[in-house]
């Protein structure tokens, strides 16, 4: 790392290092010619925690790379200091949640019911599942500010499957955020019906720039 890159001679700067978001990476040695510090979670400007929790669309699967995923961009939006623990596939599932994490978060978003919803679940699972775990997140930090982001927009959203359409879904979600106080955001105010140009071509997964507008949409919400 090359450190007299600095536009003042000893100015402290932030360094990012946006490491690959869809496969395992290890780093043997990394070295400077200026002095690192580690960062601390109460840095000045950056004393907002958020904790980002979602599926594949939160980990940002089809954004170009880490650093264009909605959560990131979001986050350096807000100068917050974020954690994003997204897992591709994940549903909501009341036993995953770690209230141990040696992180307090101040703001949390969660994004499930898009697999949930393709999963063959009945919609009393999954009202059981939902209200489970968004229990468990108001309890493990009850004084962070709680919004819970019902499914974007998909081509095919209005098929039947077990739990019935998506939408079915997203009342059951509504109904069980407002259960834990939660403030609910309309996943189709982030990616409006019809907006196929923000989404890959499996009319699901939102590309880089769809990315770029979940964040832009999602931080006049907050």
């Amino acid at each position: 790392l090359n450190g007299s890159s600095s536009s003042r001679k000893g100015q402290e700067k932030l360094l990012e290092i946006f490491l690959p978001h869809t496969c395992e990476i290890t780093i043997n040695d990394l070295s400077s010619n200026a002095t690192l510090q580690p960062f601390v979670a109460n840095h000045p400007g950056f004393s907002t925690r958020y904790l980002a929790l979602g599926d594949s669309i939160t980990k940002g699967s089809d954004a170009i790379g880490s650093s264009d995923t909605y959560a990131n961009r979001l986050a350096q939006r807000f100068s917050w200091n974020y954690l994003n623990q997204a897992i591709g596939g994940h549903i909501f599932h009341p036993e995953y949640l770690d209230p141990d994490i040696d992180f307090e978060p101040d703001v949390i978003t969660v994004a499930y019911g898009t697999n949930d919803w393709n999963s063959a679940r009945t919609k009393v699972e999954f009202t059981q599942n939902c209200y489970g775990f968004l229990q468990n997140v108001h309890a493990a930090w009850p004084k962070a500010r709680l919004f819970v982001l019902t499914p974007l927009w998909r081509v095919n959203e209005a098929e039947l499957k077990v739990c019935g359409n998506l939408e079915i879904l997203r009342d059951i979600i509504r109904e069980c955020a407002q259960k834990v106080d939660a403030i609910i955001i309309e996943g189709h105010s982030l990616i409006k019906p019809g907006e196929l140009n923000l989404l890959i071509d499996d009319g699901l997964h939102p590309n880089s720039e769809g990315h770029h507008i979940i964040a832009e949409r999602l931080s006049e919400q907050l």
